[in-house]
């Protein structure tokens, strides 16, 4: 771990101000080594300039608090949410991300570039999907087929009714 520690992808305002305690289990810390080796540290390292954690680790009850999905990825100390501080420089981010092809399950380019959620997992193979949110167009789906592992019939129906719901929704709340 050369540019993050554990305590940057644990610290919380929300968790601080409601005396939320969100100290990782040992697994936790483990995925959260994982993520900063494959993802982050290379990231950075390519990247040239720091790279802040808004969000890393979350205990249940943090996540519930903040609204994150029930089976967020930030649980098991698999995701981050990260920012260079400017959209401009997080759409550079997500672009280079992509150009690496680093061992990321999925990277999401959230509201146009207002910060970016990555993730990392070691319970099974990483899945390389890229998925970039704007209003004009809500959820581009990328393969990850450039690695060599093409969607199953399955995975792509289920990706198409995902992408269904979610395009209905950023339109009616976002646009």
């Amino acid at each position: 771990m050369k540019y993050f520690t554990i305590d940057e992808l644990t610290a919380s305002a929300t968790a601080r101000k409601d005396g939320i305690d969100n100290t990782p289990p040992a697994e936790a810390r483990k995925a959260l080594v994982e993520l900063v080796e494959a993802v982050l540290d290379p990231l950075r390292e390519a990247w040239g300039k720091p790279i802040r954690v808004n969000s890393g680790y979350r205990t249940a009850k943090l996540n519930r608090k903040v609204g994150g999905a029930t089976t967020s990825q930030h649980l098991r100390g698999e995701a981050a949410d990260i920012t260079t501080g400017t959209r401009s420089g997080n759409l550079s981010l997500y672009a280079l991300l992509r150009q690496l092809q680093l061992e990321v399950d999925q990277a999401i380019n959230e509201h146009n570039g207002q910060w970016l959620h990555v993730s990392h997992t070691s319970r099974r193979p990483n899945r390389h999907q890229y998925f970039s949110q704007e209003c004009a167009q809500p959820w581009a789906y990328s393969a990850p087929s450039a690695r060599g592992l093409p969607l199953r019939r399955s995975e792509e129906k289920g990706v198409a009714l995902l992408i269904g719901i979610f395009l209905v929704t950023i339109l009616k709340y976002f646009c």
